[in-house]
Order: structure tokens, then sequence, then C-alpha cells
């Protein structure tokens, strides 16, 4: 037997979801306020994350004031901080 499959998890204060019917079908998804996201081994935080299903993207991005949080990616490897981070899921 092979390893069961990851979770990823996202939990944030604010979430708005653009559907297309039905909610297991998200067009996107906007998370707000103290985003945190773990897949497997990798997490992620941000003030704000942005899900579009269509394109297979994440854009992580900082608070509307200094004294929010820069986007922070993470994982066993590598350690990222920056303004914005852009990710391509594909």
């Amino acid at each position: 037997r092979g390893a069961p499959a990851e979770t990823r998890v996202v939990t944030a204060r604010s979430l708005q979801l653009r559907l297309a019917g039905d909610l297991a079908d998200v067009e996107s998804a906007t998370f707000r306020q103290d985003v945190k996201i773990v897949d497997g081994r990798l997490t992620a935080t941000a003030e704000t994350a942005v899900y579009d299903s269509a394109a297979e993207t994440l854009q992580l991005r900082a608070g509307g004031d200094n004294r929010a949080a820069r986007p922070r990616v993470v994982d066993a490897e590598l350690e990222v901080d920056a303004s914005e981070i852009d990710a391509d899921l594909k």
C-alpha cells in the first residue's frame, strides 16, 4: 500500500468563495486575515491568499498596512519571505 494522500488545510478569519453552481465547484477563494496553509511538509502564511481554480494559481499578499506580516513559505528545504508570492499549482 502507498502512503495516504496528504490533505491541504487552509485557515483564516474570513473566506469569500466564488462558486460555479454548488459548493463542490469553487471558481475562486479569497482568504483574509491570519491565513495559514499547510500542505504536507509545506507551510505558507500571509494576510491574504487568493486561489484561482481555472488558472491553478495561488497569490499570497501582505495586508493593507505596514504592520501586516509579509507572505512566507517554508518547507524542509527552503524559506521564502517576500512582499508578494505567486504560486503556479499546475
